[in-house]
C-alpha cells in the first residue's frame, strides 16, 4: 500500500493560502473540513493530515462507485502495514511517483475529540499522518493542486451489516 495525494478540483478555498501569505515560520491551521489536513509549515514543507477516518463513509463515490468505510481495529493494522511495508508517498495515484514525501509521524489518534475549523472533528481511532514534502510536491501543495491525503492500497470489500452503517460518523 503507498499513500497518494488527491488532486482535489472544485472544493473549497485553498487551506494553504495563509500559509503562503504569513511568515514561512508560523505553522497555520487548516480548515479540515473540505481537506482533513489540519496543519501546515511552509517553513518545514510538513503537512499534518487525517490519513483516513475509522468509520465515516467517503465524501464521495471512488472510480469504482462505492463510498468506503473501514473500522477503528482495520484501521489501525493497516495504519501499522503501511509503515511496515515502507510508507511511500507519491502525488496523483501516478505510478512511478512514489518518494515525493516522508512520513515523519504515523500515529492513530487516541484522544478526546478535536474538533477543527469547518465542523469536522477528529476522533479517537482516526489514522493521522505528518508528512515533510520534496521541493516540488511542496509547490504542488502551495499552489492548491494537492489538497488531501488518498490512500491507495488493497482490501476485501464486504457488505457492511446495517450495525455498522448505523455507527457510521457523518
Amino acid at each position: 500500500m503507498d499513500l497518494a495525494l488527491i488532486l482535489a478540483r472544485g472544493m473549497a478555498p485553498d487551506p494553504l493560502a495563509e500559509a503562503r501569505e504569513e511568515s514561512a515560520e508560523h505553522a497555520q491551521a487548516v480548515p479540515a473540513a473540505a481537506y482533513h489536513l489540519l496543519k501546515a509549515s511552509a517553513e518545514k514543507r510538513y503537512t499534518l493530515g487525517i490519513g483516513y477516518a475509522a468509520g465515516r463513509p467517503d465524501v464521495a463515490p471512488g472510480k469504482d462507485a462505492h463510498l468506503d468505510f473501514v473500522g477503528a481495529d482495520a484501521l489501525e493494522r493497516a495504519a501499522w502495514e503501511f509503515l511496515q511495508k515502507g510508507g511511500e508517498v507519491g502525488l496523483h495515484h501516478e505510478d512511478g511517483n512514489t518518494g515525493r514525501g516522508q512520513v515523519v509521524e504515523s500515529y492513530v489518534y487516541r484522544g478526546p475529540n478535536w474538533p477543527q475549523a469547518g465542523g469536522f472533528t477528529v476522533q479517537s481511532g482516526d489514522w493521522l499522518l505528518g508528512i515533510i514534502w520534496d521541493d516540488d510536491a511542496w509547490a504542488e501543495i502551495k499552489k492548491g493542486r494537492v489538497k488531501g491525503y488518498s490512500l491507495q492500497g488493497r482490501a476485501v470489500r464486504r457488505r457492511p451489516s446495517p450495525a455498522a452503517v448505523a455507527a457510521l460518523r457523518r
